[in-house]
């Protein structure tokens, strides 16, 4: 058995932790990076996605980040997101609420800081839809 520890957090809370992890799967900026106990210190910028870590148990939690970083120490993994969310916590009709209100105050906006922080609100309500999507079709596989 594995004996890594996850811990994925945001500025706000912390989203998830376990320590109970055989690797833990996240979206770097050149692509997908698994990470094992005793991987080499590693520090790693995030892109928007999700992020998978896989119990020792079979299981696996699925969380989605939008930007951020990682870093691992042997026997940690820290991810250290902008925003971050698990999957199984996401509803499909509070996205669709939230995704119409955005999209009507960004049609309102003129061009400027306001409009551009509704727009990266609305990134983040489509990187939900997509990881809530994605681990729906890999718990039916």
């Amino acid at each position: 058995m594995s004996k890594l520890t996850c811990d994925i957090v945001h500025l706000q809370d912390r989203v998830y932790r376990c320590e109970d992890v055989e690797m833990v799967v996240v979206p770097g900026q050149l692509g997908e990076t698994g990470i094992m106990e005793n991987h080499v210190p590693l520090v790693s910028k995030l892109r928007s996605g999700a992020v998978r870590v896989h119990l020792n148990d079979g299981t696996v939690k699925t969380i989605a980040t939008q930007g951020g970083y990682a870093t691992c120490s042997g026997t940690r993994v820290y991810v250290l997101a902008d925003r971050a969310c698990l999957a199984e916590d996401i509803d499909e009709n509070e996205l669709r609420e939230e995704e119409a209100s955005l999209n009507q105050r960004i049609a309102a906006e003129e061009e400027g800081i306001k409009k551009k922080v509704l727009e990266r609100k609305l990134r983040w309500v489509n990187i939900r839809r997509k990881v809530k999507e994605q681990a729906g079709n890999a718990a039916h596989i």
